[in-house]
This record gives structure tokens, C-alpha cells and sequence, in this order.
């Protein structure tokens, strides 16, 4: 967020839940939605970005996502509706052309989800412990500072232990 003179933390964190509720809407899957964070948060790292263009960049990086991500991603049109036809198609595709020409086309990366499920499958823990955990690291997810500082291993660590502790009094299986 240093690079960003217009943009707050806290514009950033609407963003974020805004993009969680574009995911709700059209039932991605979990990982698209922390690839467009990570999107988001690399570009950011980046470029810098004026107010006015911010709910473009993140609609692009949760396009770039379903891309990547998803069997059937929504379409275009889909995009630029859910913006209340803020931007045009042209702009979106131009953002995305933007976007992966900053992320140097580097799309494949670790994010939360993938190491916190590795957690949660090779420790067995009950549901409510996963939920909870889940839950923690999609709060990280709004949260640019502290959580931006950590790796996504580092991350989903504390959402396991946190979790496992709230709910089982221990925080890493001993196995």
C-alpha cells in the first residue's frame, strides 16, 4: 500500500468484502477468490492506482481468477454488470491486459486456502475446528496490515492453530 497516495487500507478492505460477495453471488470457488486477492495485492505492490479506477482493478483481478480458477467462469458481461455498468467490457479486458502484463503473467501461486487445507486434511480435526478455521484466514484476507508481511504458510498456520486451540485447548497435533 506504500505505492498508493489515493488508495487507504481501509478502501482496499471494502474491495475485499465486496469481491467475497461477487464470489457468493456467482458461486466461486474459494481458491478464486484468494487468487484475486493475491492479484489485488501484487498489482497494488505495483502500480499505483486512482480511487475511481480501484473497483476496476479488482473486478479484473476476480475475472483473471475465474479464468484461472474456475470449470465455467462467468462471463464478461457478467463482470460489468455486477459494477452497475460503472466500466465498459473494453476497460475490464484493458485492466486485465494491464494486470497480467504487471504480474509478468506469474498467476500460479501459494495462497491461504491451498496450505491451510493441507493443514486441516493431514490433522484430521472435527468441522467446527476447520470452520473456525477458514473463517480466520478469510478475515486475514481483509486485512492488508499485518497480514500482507507473512506468507501464505505462515498464514494458514495461525488460522490452524488459533482455531485448534480455540476450540480443542491444543495447537498443533503432535504428529
Amino acid at each position: 500500500m506504500r505505492k498508493q497516495p489515493d488508495i487507504t487500507s481501509g478502501m482496499r478492505a471494502i474491495l475485499v468484502d465486496w469481491l467475497v460477495e461477487v464470489g457468493q453471488e456467482y458461486k466461486l470457488r474459494t481458491e478464486t477468490l484468494y487468487l484475486a486477492v493475491n492479484f489485488l495485492d501484487r498489482f497494488l505492490s505495483c502500480m499505483s492506482v486512482l480511487r475511481g479506477k480501484l473497483q476496476l482493478v479488482g473486478t479484473a483481478a476476480i475475472l483473471l481468477a475465474a479464468k484461472y480458477e474456475e470449470i465455467y467462469p462467468p462471463e464478461i458481461e457478467e463482470f460489468v454488470y455486477i459494477t452497475d455498468d460503472t466500466y465498459t467490457k473494453r476497460q475490464l479486458l484493458r485492466m486485465e491486459h494491464l494486470l497480467l502484463k504487471v504480474l509478468a503473467f506469474d498467476l500460479t501461486v501459494p495462497t491461504i486456502n491451498q496450505f491451510l487445507l493441507q493443514y486441516l486434511q493431514r490433522h484430521g480435526v472435527c468441522v467446527r475446528t476447520e470452520n473456525f478455521a477458514r473463517y480466520v484466514a478469510e478475515l486475514s484476507l481483509l486485512e492488508a496490515d499485518p497480514f500482507l508481511k507473512y506468507l501464505p504458510s505462515q498464514t494458514a498456520a495461525a488460522a490452524y492453530c488459533l482455531a485448534n486451540y480455540t476450540v480443542n485447548r491444543h495447537l498443533w497435533v503432535s504428529s
